[in-house]
């Protein structure tokens, strides 16, 4: 009997805007309904804050900037690197892959690798040819944001022109990216046409959290939210755009349309497996893992949307598994996880075994401007459950540290304080450890045949 994987993604999605980790909205019934009967680990870290610091630790288990160069060109998957689907391909899956058109995972950055079919939707939509004048206008604002008086000037100008481009794009229908009941669609019409025996690996990642968020009526009525004009919700885009915080009110406005989404999402994926069970995919036969690449910053640490910052509401993520051969890591429903060890948690579904994943500390790495002639430096945390060490490449003062014990929203940096020292120290010889250990952009090489030819397998699939 084929034993299929189906990876699904959320981008945005924050863990304690889950149901079945604790939040007090009610807007996942069905993921708490997966997760309840199935398994949910408690403890799962993203590697980055950013889709393109995630996905290369998701799909290709890697760490965000191995084999890459430390800039913003380094969004790519990297060639010396392997996906996951080309595993499943040299074993005679078909590997297929929908995604809502997040540009950052497009074929335009070789996120199609390993992939037999790759629908990323991007000739749909307007911004895969503005990927390139997106990435200037980021290094223009990294520019200005070294420069107070330009600062001022241009985060105002540029928060005025960011609300007319976004209010023309609503009035227009011009949204960024595909919506999940499409996406659904598209995924039950592919399943329907295949014309294979062969099992198969999907990956599904959808769009609708992120922001901009257009909420439909009868959520928003099941919520008790108000409807948002136009003009409003193109303000609430232009400022998550512009990480423009101007009051708390505001704030819980967004919360509000992102919440409705998560719910609105929710109900759709309930729908597709109602479909898959149908066409014959179901939990005897297949495998469902359910997860997201980041969170999302509601004003924590003075931002809105996810930027470059490495604190836990950018990096905990829910991690649901459903399905067949799912008792071979009930054991790590407590431990701590990270999105790299994706790889390894489907191959130990898949082949049978016990999953042997143990973490004594998860890392996670992302880039901020530098004060140096370097254009950019690395922030590298290290955490386990009591304490977390933000680490800064390039300045040693601006170190951070939290005992996430008591201060677990990271609020109080207690980088200085003398009761962590021998800790803190500690925590930097391990991050120094795994600066050394990552493999570099010119020099290193993975023999891919080699690496799958040794990956095992379950004889009954």
């Amino acid at each position: 009997m084929n034993h299929n994987i189906f990876l699904i993604t959320i981008d945005t999605l924050r863990k304690d805007h889950c149901s079945c980790y604790g939040y007090k909205r009610k807007i996942t019934p069905f993921l708490d309904s997966l997760a309840n009967d199935g398994i949910y680990f408690k403890n799962t870290f993203s590697n980055g804050p950013l889709t393109p610091r995630s996905f290369p630790s998701i799909l290709g288990s890697i760490r965000p900037f191995d084999y890459k160069e430390h800039n913003l060109k380094s969004f790519y998957f990297p060639e010396k690197a392997f996906s996951i689907a080309e595993i499943f391909k040299a074993k005679g899956y078909t590997t297929v892959a929908f995604q809502a058109g997040n540009p950052f995972i497009s074929k335009y950055y070789g996120y199609d690798k390993g992939f037999d079919f790759y629908f990323d939707y991007l000739f749909d939509l307007k911004q895969y040819k503005s990927i390139k004048i997106k990435n200037l206008f980021k290094k223009i604002k990294i520019l200005i944001q070294r420069y107070p008086i330009l600062f001022r000037f241009g985060k105002r100008f540029n928060s005025f022109i960011e609300f007319f481009i976004r209010l023309n794009q609503i009035n227009n229908n011009d949204y960024p990216f595909i919506s999940s009941d499409r996406l659904n669609n598209d995924v039950i019409n592919w399943l329907k046409d295949v014309k294979n025996n062969k099992p198969i690996f999907m990956w599904i990642h959808y769009m609708d959290v992120h922001h901009p968020q257009f909420p439909k009526d009868y959520i928003t009525k099941e919520l008790g939210i108000k409807k948002y004009s136009n003009i409003q919700l193109a303000k609430f885009w232009a400022d998550i755009n512009n990480r423009n915080i101007k009051n708390k009110k505001q704030i819980l406005n967004i919360v509000d349309l992102y919440d409705s989404e998560i719910m609105f999402l929710d109900s759709e994926i309930e729908k597709l497996f109602n479909r898959f069970k149908q066409l014959g995919y179901n939990k005897n036969n297949s495998t469902f893992i359910i997860t997201s690449d980041h969170g999302e910053e509601f004003g924590e640490h003075g931002g809105l949307g996810h930027e470059m910052k490495l604190y836990n509401e950018m990096l905990m993520v829910p991690y649901i598994l459903h399905g067949k051969g799912i008792d071979n890591i009930s054991h790590m429903e407590n431990s701590l996880i990270e999105l790299i060890n994706t790889k390894e948690i489907i191959l130990s579904i898949i082949s049978n075994k016990k999953c042997k994943v143990k973490n004594r500390y998860i890392f996670a790495e992302s880039l901020i401007p530098s004060n140096r002639l370097i254009e950019y430096c690395r922030l590298i945390t290290i955490q386990d459950l009591k304490y977390k060490l933000i680490y800064n490449t390039d300045n040693k003062l601006k170190h951070e540290f939290y005992n996430l014990n008591l201060d677990k929203n990271e609020q109080m940096n207690l980088i200085n304080c003398m009761k962590y020292y021998k800790i803190i120290q500690e925590l930097k010889i391990e991050v120094e450890k795994y600066i050394q250990m990552r493999p570099l952009f010119q020099n290193d090489h993975i023999d891919i045949r080699k690496t799958i030819k040794n990956m095992t397998f379950s004889k009954k699939i």
